[in-house]
């Protein structure tokens, strides 16, 4: 996918098509670039020529520190279903719709089916500049909202672009990746969603099977009772603060719960054998019971 940017690049820098745009400073509450109209042929047809490509930098997050300022490469058409090629780096774009502070691109159509790109430039950004080269299309650089009437058909929020259709047998990346953050932490992989997978193994080591060892030394009902009065959960088990406050490792929570399991099973073996206890001595002192009645 890099080599393909770098070609569209190349090709346009060579033709002397690019142009550049300065859009100044936006306020407290940002606006919507109406950029420009992305179909030459309406309806669509196999002769449609019309692309908007290039890049982009926005000065992001005015006034805070520690922030990745904003940077994207990208080709807009309309042919073929709206599925641009847009790649982008640092944080702003990865806010959600709605907020000021987030980076944003939209195309629309309106009643006669042509379509139109809008940008959203971040609140307080003292500048995006564009370097781009705008093919039979018409541009437009207008400072205005996207008409009710007209019809949102994509966003670069949850929007589908074409490298992410790309199928990749094997990728071996070297650094941490961050999906939904710009931060992974000390994490190798950081996700900030939810995932959904048909099954995930983790490696694991110390399974609490020496529960059932004969040097395991298990609780008695009574500290655990004490343990659970004093503390409010389990013993060896995070509190609900600890999690709250700093999640849980699925690989080591998986064998407390296993250890909480096998203990829970001793227990009832015990008990098994306490009851089975009873049961003989309560049948012992009806025997005797008995003997004492046939003695009278």
């Amino acid at each position: 996918m890099k080599k393909t940017v770098l070609l569209i690049v190349g090709l346009l820098l060579s033709n002397g098509l690019f142009a550049t745009e300065k859009l100044l400073g936006a306020t407290g509450t940002g606006r919507w670039v109406k950029v420009a109209r992305i179909q030459n042929a309406n309806p669509i047809n196999v002769g449609e020529c019309s692309t908007f490509s290039g890049s982009v930098n926005v000065q992001t997050d005015y006034g805070q520190t520690g922030h990745e300022q904003y940077y994207a490469i990208f080709s807009f058409g309309s042919r073929g279903g709206v599925k641009p090629l847009l790649q982008e780096f640092g944080d702003a774009a990865n806010r959600s719709v709605g907020d000021l502070s987030r980076i944003e691109w939209r195309v629309y159509t309106d009643a006669q089916g042509w379509h139109y790109l809008w940008f959203w430039q971040s609140n307080y950004s003292r500048f995006a500049n564009f370097d781009y080269a705008q093919t039979c299309g018409i541009e437009y650089w207008t400072y205005e909202d996207p008409p009710a009437s007209y019809t949102q058909v994509w966003s670069s929020i949850g929007g589908d672009r074409q490298y992410s259709k790309q199928t990749v047998q094997k990728l071996s990346v070297n650094e941490s990746i961050g999906i939904g953050t710009s931060d992974p932490g000390a994490y190798q992989l950081a996700v900030n969603g939810n995932i959904h997978a048909k099954e995930v193994k983790v490696d694991l080591t110390g399974w609490p099977d020496y529960v059932f060892q004969s040097e395991y030394t298990l609780p008695t009902l009574e500290e655990v009772e004490k343990h659970i009065a004093e503390k409010g959960h389990l013993i060896n088990m995070p509190s609900a603060k600890e999690v709250e406050e700093n999640g849980v490792a699925l690989g080591e929570m998986n064998k407390l719960l296993l250890q909480k399991i096998e203990e829970l099973t001793l227990y009832i073996i015990e008990l098994k054998h306490e009851n089975a206890r009873y049961i003989a001595l309560e049948e012992k002192i009806e025997q005797i019971e008995k003997k004492l009645k046939n003695d009278e």
